[in-house]
């Protein structure tokens, strides 16, 4: 793939008024935030990389918090969407991922299987099943 066109893909990953990108799995979304890091100078040091998570978690918290008028924000103070917020902490777990060479979507289906087993009793089933 020639540099100029992985980077625009770079650039759209979570944008999604691109209607043309569709994020498939971990794996794709992995490979892109490491192509628009590389770009961008490459990754920052792991602690770095988790404060950055930190953060962002509290921006999700704090826009979660309006929405759900638990603290309502000043009139200055700017709305972000959710699921904006929620990209922008996605990107910064996926950062950490790629630094340590985590493959999210094997963990998450590791981490899916646990829970399906330790808590198939546990909850009030629904009627409908995954």
């Amino acid at each position: 793939m020639h540099g100029k066109l992985r980077y625009q893909m770079a650039q759209n990953l979570f944008n999604v008024s691109n209607p043309f990108f569709i994020m498939k799995n971990f794996s794709d979304a992995q490979k892109e935030v490491d192509i628009l890091v590389q770009q961008m100078g490459g990754y920052w040091s792991p602690l770095a990389m988790l404060a950055s998570v930190v953060e962002e978690v509290g921006e999700l918290a704090r826009e979660i918090n309006a929405l759900e008028k638990i603290k309502v924000k000043k009139p200055e103070e700017r709305t972000n969407p959710i699921d904006e917020e929620l990209a922008d902490t996605l990107f910064s777990i996926i950062c950490i991922a790629n630094h340590y060479q985590v493959d999210l979507g094997a963990s998450l289906d590791r981490v899916l299987d646990k829970y399906r087993k330790r808590d198939k009793n546990r909850f009030t089933k629904n009627d409908q099943e995954p």
